[in-house]
């Protein structure tokens, strides 16, 4: 009779759970429902253990950012929530990764859930706190996510976070120099260089570095000061033979009916003056970049074929 005497507070208890952050230490879970209510729990699978004495509400123990908080509870205040995860916690526009990624101390024990990376070696002397849980820096955290990523993700992880306004392309610099060992610093460089030339987004970086790459879009001329109907304009990039002007866009600044309203009297301004502008998106650029290649080539060869083009 004494689980069914005690069923209601054990409802109570987890409902409360549910409400504070899924996360529990075991003492503080023996204190609200004893030793026997603990072990009913965890037997009947409402409770799942994660680590010695931290357990998780079973309905819960996928949610991203429970497990995030369970790693920091498990930490006790050592431990940091990096990479993907940290960015996610961040803006939970930027993609839920698989696995929980996180820096402990080098003296730590291994964290022993498959659903979290848990790097030793020391954590970051600056972080922000997300909704209790600590976090690296968005700078700090992009690296580290390059860091983890496999070498064809990492430049999407780079473009994503910049993309999204999670940090500056200045904050990945000092991010990069806070860490002593960053994975193919080379290629992180480079588009960190772009970005000290002169480049003002993303989206224009992953066109020029990624897309239009090769001799097909060789006479390609970026950011290009413009005089059209004697307003000054500015060309993301164009190819001057072709007269086709490559204007990079994305709903992020260009999701507003005033600004469709300025694209559209721009593209009529380069119509007017004999330019034909194409217009592609962050997604686009990422999400096909072959249809991208092949659309702005066909463009410029179609272009050239016209005696007036040439």
């Amino acid at each position: 009779m004494a689980p069914t005497v005690q069923e209601p507070r054990l409802a109570r208890f987890l409902a409360d759970l549910a409400v504070s952050g899924g996360v529990v230490r075991r003492d503080r879970a023996l204190v609200a429902v004893g030793r026997r209510g603990l072990d009913s729990l965890v037997r009947d699978g409402r409770l799942a253990r994660v680590a010695a004495g931290l357990y998780l509400h079973h309905a819960l123990a996928a949610d991203h950012e429970v497990r995030c908080r369970a790693v920091s509870v498990w930490g006790k205040g050592a431990v940091v929530i990096a990479g993907a995860s940290a960015l996610h916690l961040l803006d939970g526009r930027y993609p839920e990764p698989a696995r929980i990624a996180a820096a402990a101390p080098s003296d730590r024990h291994r964290f022993a859930q498959a659903w979290a990376q848990v790097t030793l070696g020391g954590t970051p002397p600056l972080r922000r706190i997300v909704r209790g849980i600590p976090v690296m820096l968005p700078g700090d955290a992009v690296i580290d996510a390059w860091c983890r990523a496999s070498p064809h993700e990492r430049k999407g992880v780079v473009y994503e976070a910049l993309w999204l306004g999670l940090c500056s392309a200045h904050a990945l610099e000092e991010g990069a120099a806070r860490r002593h060992r960053v994975a193919q610093r080379q290629v992180l460089d480079r588009i960190l260089r772009d970005f000290r030339n002169g480049a003002t987004s993303p989206t224009e970086v992953m066109a020029r570095r990624d897309v239009f790459r090769g001799p097909r879009f060789a006479e390609l001329e970026w950011q290009v000061p413009m005089q059209v109907r004697g307003r000054a304009r500015h060309a993301d990039a164009l190819h001057r033979r072709a007269r086709v002007v490559i204007e990079l866009d994305g709903d992020r600044y260009h999701s507003t009916w005033k600004q469709r309203a300025a694209d559209r009297e721009r593209d009529a301004d380069f119509a007017f003056a004999g330019w034909l502008a194409v217009r592609l998106g962050y997604a686009d650029l990422r999400d096909r970049p072959g249809w991208c290649r092949a659309t702005v080539a066909g463009i410029i060869a179609s272009r050239l074929a016209v005696p007036h083009h040439r």
